[in-house]
């Protein structure tokens, strides 16, 4: 939620508030990882549009190879907009503030896919919520 709050997107009030609360919430190494469930519709369907979120589902059968695909192909984007943006000048690049954004996104998700990758090669177990409120493990 951290990051979600960072970037320049529209969260629905009743997502915002249920993580929020109305008060401060400082959001650090001590809580990172906390699972918060969403169950109305409207919520599901926010998350589910973003396109960087990854569904740790989507993940869960493959192999480390496949995974490997899907990271390099994030990181080469990645490396495209690290291109990009330094062949601009600094006039056009404040005028582009959308590509910061959208290396935001990449990264996150490159971030997300390495945990992943990462639990796969050291055969660690990923403890995930699934819609019970009980913790699957991913492996």
């Amino acid at each position: 939620m951290g990051f979600l709050n960072s970037l320049d997107i529209p969260i629905p009030a009743n997502i915002y508030l249920k993580v929020f609360g109305g008060e401060a919430t400082i959001i650090g190494s001590h809580n990172y990882f906390d699972y918060i469930c969403f169950d109305e519709k409207e919520a599901v369907d926010f998350f589910k549009n973003l396109e960087f979120i990854i569904n740790y589902d989507d993940f869960a059968n493959l192999n480390l190879e496949e995974i490997n695909e899907i990271a390099y192909e994030i990181g080469r984007k990645i490396v495209d907009i690290v291109n990009k943006f330094n062949s601009m000048s600094i006039e056009v690049r404040r005028n582009n503030s959308k590509i910061l954004e959208y290396f935001q996104k990449l990264e996150y998700m490159y971030l997300c896919i390495s945990i992943i990758h990462k639990s796969k090669l050291n055969n660690e177990t990923l403890l995930m919520p699934n819609k019970l409120n009980q913790i699957k493990k991913i492996k």
